[in-house]
């Protein structure tokens, strides 16, 4: 493509692809083919505009895909770490729950539903198996159970000091177990009722 001298004179042509083949193109000479290579010139250089203006149009596209990404990652990432934290408080809290129902006497019907057991004698046995502490600490936080099984255990009189008792239960009944022993009894029997 362009000027071509043959026999002193100067031609323009232009290449043109037709049906996959490239030809030559006669344009002209002198003034016109001066006027064309101009035009030619200009067109060329519009095109190379243009491809740099999409490449960069590209370039910014990808560019903004690329930060997106990374922020729905990171997102992504905030999403799963406060799903572990979620997952892992409910595992807890799930755990809190079965002990309790399950010292309660209820079971898990085939991993599904809480149900409660059969027999009444499974509730007083697991109560029997828990220490004194251990129910003033259950009945301390509300549990009228593991209140009925202290009343069982503790004589009428012990048991209506611990229910009208402000403060520290445990203090309450060994002060009362020491006081009714009255002062006959040794310090051993004060010793024993303290341990």
């Amino acid at each position: 493509m362009g000027y071509i001298r043959r026999n002193g004179r100067a031609y323009y042509i232009r290449s043109i692809r037709r049906g996959g083949k490239v030809t030559s193109e006669y344009v002209g000479t002198g003034k016109l083919a001066d006027a064309v290579a101009l035009l030619d010139r200009d067109f060329r250089a519009l095109i190379r505009l243009r491809r740099i203006e999409i490449d960069s149009d590209r370039a910014e596209r990808i560019e903004a895909d690329r930060a997106e990404r990374a922020r729905l990652r990171a997102l992504r990432e905030r999403l799963h770490g406060a799903d572990r934290i979620v997952a892992r408080h409910s595992r807890r809290v799930d755990g809190a729950v079965a002990s309790a129902l399950d010292a309660l006497g209820y079971h898990r019907h085939h991993r599904g539903d809480w149900r409660k057991r059969r027999d009444a004698e499974t509730v007083k046995t697991e109560l029997a198996r828990l220490d004194v502490r251990e129910l003033v600490r259950l009945a301390r936080e509300g549990d009228r159970i593991a209140l009925g099984e202290l009343s069982d255990r503790m004589p009428g009189c012990l048991y209506e000091i611990a229910v009208d008792g402000e403060g520290d239960l445990d203090a309450d009944v060994e002060t009362a177990l020491i006081e009714q022993l009255g002062p006959g009894h040794g310090a051993l029997h004060k010793a024993g009722v303290a341990a």
